[in-house]
Formats: C-alpha cells, structure tokens, sequence
C-alpha cells in the first residue's frame, strides 16, 4: 500500500490501517471502487475524527487473496488519481 502512496500503520492484528494522501480518494471513494471488484475494505472513519475520511482497514489475508487486494486497490487509486 505505501507503494500507492498510502501511509500504513505498524501493527500486530490480522488487518493493516491504511492513512490516504489527501490529494487521493477519499476512503468512501476506495470502499466503494474495491467493492465493484469484490473486494471488502473497510472506511474507519466511523472510529474517530482523527480519520476524518482518509483511512481504510484492509483485512490480512492468504498471498493469493492479499495480491488480488493490492491489485484492485492500486487500480483504484490510480483511477481516482487520473
């Protein structure tokens, strides 16, 4: 994910947190863009108004599974950076 400009945070759980440029999508604009793909991501906005919209939770899962994520997501990103 740093890879596509966001900011990740160290952890120790079955999820990373994502933090997104600000120039970026918001994380409405990533939920909705990885969910027309199938896939699930997760806009923590609602957990404090420290995210104010611009971070997202992304579930740690198999390579394969993980790939697949990272893909749709920097598609994603790049899209709504275009």
């Amino acid at each position: 994910m740093e890879s596509i400009g966001w900011d990740t945070v160290d952890g120790c759980a079955n999820f990373v947190l994502a933090h997104l440029p600000s120039g970026g999508p918001t994380a409405a604009d990533v939920v909705a863009s990885a969910r027309a793909s199938d896939v699930f991501v997760r806009d923590v906005g609602n957990m404090g108004q420290a995210f104010a919209g611009r971070a997202v939770r992304v579930a740690v899962k198999d390579a394969d599974s993980q790939a697949r994520v990272l893909d749709v997501l920097a598609r994603g990103a790049r899209t709504r950076a275009a």
